[in-house]
């Protein structure tokens, strides 16, 4: 038998389940950008990653080559439409060791979802070090 406040439990049930299956919209892409990027030792390294719009809010991950680095990282979201799109900025010193290496995001609204950015490889010139060598004469 059904009662009163059952129908009436079952109908905000119904219709806030509904609202989750309409209004999920997952992410399509992720851009990284600048899509070059050159530096000496020591500047500023500045690369920003921006999903599609989506809904849930999309999280960025990032990544150096196979290193996570997403704890150099800022985000913000913007909402557009009733969707989410999320901006997230890499800023760190260039170095060396940084030369060659890949850096590439992440971006997931749902546990099986993952779409990556085209990967940027970083071009690090390295600062000038004077070379002293000795003379000897025999």
């Amino acid at each position: 038998m059904l009662f009163f406040t059952d129908f009436f439990i079952y109908r905000i049930m119904n219709s806030f389940l509904s609202y989750l299956l309409i209004n999920i919209v997952p992410v399509t892409s992720v851009t990284l950008m600048p899509t070059m990027m050159t530096r000496n030792e020591g500047q500023q390294i500045n690369l920003t990653c921006e999903t599609s719009n989506c809904n849930p809010r999309a999280t960025i991950k990032w990544y150096k080559s196979s290193e996570d680095i997403t704890s150099q990282t800022t985000f913000l979201t913007r909402s557009v439409e009733g969707l989410q799109r999320t901006i997230s900025m890499l800023l760190s010193t260039a170095v060396k060791d940084d030369n060659g290496k890949h850096v590439f995001c992440i971006a997931s609204n749902s546990p099986t979802l993952n779409i990556t950015s085209n990967a940027v490889t970083l071009n690090v010139l390295c600062k000038y070090s004077e070379l002293i060598t000795e003379v000897y004469s025999i």
